[in-house]
């Protein structure tokens, strides 16, 4: 027998038998971090019937300026589509009015055809995606994104607020009659934050147990009210029975949307 072989295996053997049982415990002293999330969740009783979104760890700060617009930039939309008169407003908002108006189906789900609209009448149409119908005012909203991750703005399109929307107004006969058009440039940000989770995002204490859960989804938003410049983070829209949060995915600091967009309108009157 070969003694010093048999040694060497057996010496393995007990290094592997205590790595193992090292690992056992640690588990049950420390279990995941992961798990311990999920088991919380659950305690709190978070009703939500989607899978929860997933965040690149890597994704940056931004910052926006608004993009100025001028005759030549004017131009592009009418070779784009020539039914349409293009004037630009306060050097950063294109205007359009479309000389034969465009007829819009009366089925409630148009989107497909405003996409299709935006994509025939707007250059660089792709940095835009559809939001949501304003139905108080009548207009379709697009709004900037970059990536995947869609930027967060106050609904208006104004001289004061810096955006990155498309506003798309109807006439009582459904038909697209005009348009404006915000947009922002775009710089990526330095940053070593460590980004949250959907779920890191649910445990905030603003979101009693019991909660059912309508909407979460990851956007880019910003609290700096500035004409002409802003810087954007990571941050999870949260949407419930009961209320509207923005949770900052760099710091988990909580936004109640409801006083957000009451600043925001005050800032343009």
């Amino acid at each position: 027998m070969d003694w010093k072989n048999i040694k060497t295996i057996f010496i393995f053997s007990f290094l592997i038998l205590n790595f193992y049982l090292g690992s056992e415990l640690y588990e049950k002293e420390y279990p995941d971090f992961a798990t311990l999330k999920e088991e919380t969740l659950k305690k709190l009783d978070i009703e939500y019937n989607e899978k929860l979104p997933t965040i690149d760890p890597d994704l940056p700060l931004v910052s926006g300026t608004s993009t100025k617009f001028t005759d030549k930039a004017a131009e592009e939309f009418t070779k784009k589509n020539d039914n349409q008169e293009v004037n630009v407003l306060a050097n950063q908002i294109i205007y359009s009015i479309l000389k034969e108006p465009v007829p819009l189906s009366t089925d409630s789900d148009n989107q497909a055809e405003l996409e299709t609209f935006v994509e025939e009448y707007v250059p660089n149409h792709e940095k835009y995606e559809y939001w949501k119908h304003d139905e108080k005012r009548n207009l379709y909203l697009f709004r900037q994104h970059k990536g995947e991750v869609p930027f967060y703005f106050s609904d208006y399109v104004t001289e004061k607020n810096l955006t990155g929307l498309i506003e798309i107004s109807t006439n009582k006969e459904d038909k697209i009659t005009s348009y404006k058009l915000t947009s922002m440039d775009i710089t990526e940000l330095d940053t070593d934050d460590k980004l949250i989770t959907a779920e890191d995002a649910l445990l905030v204490q603003n979101i009693p147990p019991g909660t059912t859960l309508l909407d979460i989804d990851l956007v880019y938003f910003t609290l700096i009210m500035n004409e002409g410049w802003k810087v954007f983070v990571p941050s999870w829209h949260i949407v419930t029975e009961d209320q509207e949060l923005m949770v900052d995915a760099t710091d988990s600091s909580v936004i109640t949307l409801d006083s957000y967009k009451d600043e925001v309108e005050e800032s343009e009157e």
